[in-house]
């Protein structure tokens, strides 16, 4: 690896030396199609907030269902992305003033979707001018720098935003440039024209007494193509400037194209995980056998099937059921095991039931979910009387590989973006002894703490890891290239996949005695 920006660098390597933590929960990351909404990241903390930018749950779209079950199964916060066609084109909206006593119509400004598609040709906009501030109201009300006015957004005829005190003057406060691009979850300014002192302008449908006019938004379109590869890998490549350890599911996505270009980028990033879907039609073995071979044999993702019979908060009655992926609410159960057992926990088993589930799309028998978590790695839910739905596996895509667990995959993600957060403040300090000393305090307290609360093996700390930062891994040529080297070593957890029980026939009558 070089090293030629200043920084903190972690990387796994092999054991070279012979030897006789951040505790916030990981957010999800979710990228699927909606309606509407950002095609960048952005953070949403409740369900609410999510109709907000996204809209509503509709039955083309199953992003929404995804971010519905991951908060109803726990989850805190996520980032959401929309992935839309790149060719979509946003809907926007103008506002003509013709300048007095002559002049040619031009626009005032133009309104834009904050969103490609064309669920914003069912906006509209609610202009009501401050009868105070125009000139000549009660005659020919004419427009000026000063005029104040207030916007009504509305959508299919209800109104969902409305702004107030209005400015077209950027030095005012309530500049609609700043106000609107700023604070609306529906509409921005693609262009305010610059209206001089003193000029003056009548907006058609305005009048004495009636200061109201409207608009409405056209032009929106959702593309021509279909979305691809190309944009599932642009949206994931949205997310590298957070560099927080993130849990991803490409929502309903299962072409191995798709997937594995997801799965690079997890190793890319280094410390997230992603959480893979099975189609929904994938309903014997041969079927989710057949998906999930085409996926790439990585610790940083793991497949979760067959898809679930859930709640759909769109019905009531009987029919309020829905075919669903199940990666949000996977990622939700995630959230939940890491609150309360931290990332050395398996996300499974009883005890972390998915909720709002009614059942599986199909229930296989238990040679045939053995055959696929043993051949394909495919964590299977299982359906326990009394319990509930459970998370029946715990292992990543790897084979024979000591991270085919999710618990060592992302204890390590954990360790190495603790690490390196926790040394950051070494960067530019003297490379001496001292530094050195000082670090291995630093991080042997960071994997003291993760090995009290059972996430590394051992009846002591020194069984559980060691850490070497001295002259041995840092030599004169080493210090002279600006480098402080760190080796660490810990002894991760494994998770009990296979309980045996031996059982035997006894007489009885006398005192047992074990062998073992």
């Amino acid at each position: 690896m070089a090293y030629e920006r200043p920084g903190v660098y972690v990387k796994e390597a092999a054991f070279t030396t012979n030897i006789n933590a951040n505790t916030g929960v990981t957010p999800a990351a979710f990228l699927g199609t909606a309606e509407r909404g950002p095609t960048t990241p952005a953070v949403v903390t409740s369900w609410n907030q999510y109709r907000q930018l996204f809209g509503e749950l509709k039955n083309d779209y199953d992003l929404g269902f995804a971010v519905y079950h991951y908060f109803a199964n726990g989850g805190q916060t996520a980032y959401v992305t929309r992935v839309a066609d790149s060719t979509a084109v946003k809907a926007t909206s103008a506002l003509q003033g013709t300048p007095v006593p002559a002049g040619t119509a031009a626009n005032l400004w133009t309104l834009e979707a904050k969103s490609a598609g064309a669920w914003a040709n069912s906006l509209t906009v609610d202009y009501t001018f401050d009868d105070s501030t125009l000139v000549d109201p009660l005659v020919t009300p004419k427009f000026t720098a000063n005029t104040a006015f207030t916007i009504t957004v509305k959508l299919n005829g209800d109104e969902i935003e409305n702004w107030s005190g209005l400015s077209i003057s950027p030095s005012s406060t309530r500049y609609i440039g700043t106000v609107l691009d700023l604070y609306s979850s529906y509409i921005t300014t693609s262009s305010v024209a610059t209206v001089a002192a003193g000029a003056q302008l009548t907006i058609a449908g305005i009048g004495p007494n009636d200061y109201v006019t409207s608009g409405s938004f056209s032009g929106g379109s959702d593309g021509v193509g279909a979305i691809d590869a190309t944009e599932w890998a642009a949206s994931l490549d949205s997310y590298d400037t957070i560099t927080q350890g993130l849990l991803f599911n490409l929502v309903g996505q299962t072409n191995s194209t798709i997937v594995n270009d997801g799965l690079d980028k997890m190793v890319e990033r280094g410390n997230s995980f992603m959480i893979i879907d099975t189609p929904k039609n994938a309903t014997t073995k041969s079927a989710l056998e057949s998906v999930v071979s085409t996926f790439t044999q990585s610790s940083y993702g793991a497949v979760y099937g067959p898809a679930l019979k859930m709640f759909d908060p769109t019905k009531t009655g009987a029919a309020a059921i829905r075919t669903t992926f199940a990666g949000g609410a996977v990622a939700g159960a995630y959230v939940r095991s890491e609150i309360a057992r931290g990332v050395s926990k398996a996300p499974a088993g009883y005890g972390l039931d998915i909720r709002n589930v009614f059942g599986l799309v199909t229930t296989l028998t238990e040679a045939e979910q053995g055959a696929l978590y043993k051949s394909q790695q495919l964590n299977m839910f299982t359906i326990v009387p009394g319990v509930g739905v459970i998370i029946n596996g715990a292992r990543t895509l790897a084979r024979n590989t000591s991270d085919k667990f999710i618990t060592v995959r992302r204890s390590l993600n954990f360790l190495k973006q603790t690490l390196k957060d926790s040394t950051a403040f070494a960067l530019f300090e003297p490379n001496d002894a001292r530094l050195w000393e000082g670090l291995t305090v630093r991080i042997s307290a960071l994997l003291t703490a993760f090995w009290a609360t059972g996430g590394l093996k051992g009846s002591t700390a020194t069984e559980a890891f060691y850490v070497v930062c001295s002259s041995l891994n840092n030599t004169p040529t080493t210090v002279e290239d600006g480098q402080v080297n760190i080796e660490v070593g810990v002894a991760l957890q494994n998770p009990a996949e296979f309980i045996v029980i031996n059982i035997s026939q006894w007489a009885g009558g006398s005192t047992a005695t074990t062998n073992i």
